[in-house]
């Protein structure tokens, strides 16, 4: 999103001509995100295809509306190594399911996906099964 709130700036701030000021921005940006690979210049294929997605979903959305499900960032956690990581995921995870009917069902499944993969310890198991018995009360 940082790229997409970049770019607007640019065309607003820059349609006046000043096109050194432009290059230069462009320049730092492109150093700080690593978009290009310094051998080259060519962006990655990864990259561009998320730069697509996210101009996407910026021209088909309305203005003020967020089209990702806030839990969509937190899932990947999941598969964290630190033990402190996992939990909190799974805490927000359960937090979003219990505030939001919405996403109720989906991070239900996402939990349960995740509960039938074989290298989680049973400590892991265990916490997953006590947050998806504080939801399935909520039903």
């Amino acid at each position: 999103m940082e790229i997409l709130n970049f770019i607007d700036y640019v065309l607003e701030k820059y349609r006046g001509g000043q096109m050194e000021n432009l290059i230069k921005r462009l320049s730092s940006m492109i150093n700080r995100t690593g978009l290009f690979s310094r051998k080259r210049l060519a962006m990655n294929e990864n990259a561009a295809r998320e730069i697509q997605k996210l101009v996407f979903e910026k021209r088909t959305s309305k203005k003020g509306t967020n089209t990702n499900p806030p839990y969509k960032k937190i899932v990947p956690q999941l598969d964290d190594k630190h033990d402190q990581i996992f939990e909190g995921a799974v805490f927000y995870l359960t937090k979003i399911a219990k505030s939001s009917a919405k996403y109720r069902e989906e991070i239900r499944n996402i939990l349960e996906q995740h509960l039938e993969k074989t290298h989680l310890s049973a400590k892991r198991k265990e916490y997953i099964n006590n947050k998806l018995s504080e939801m399935k009360k909520l039903r």
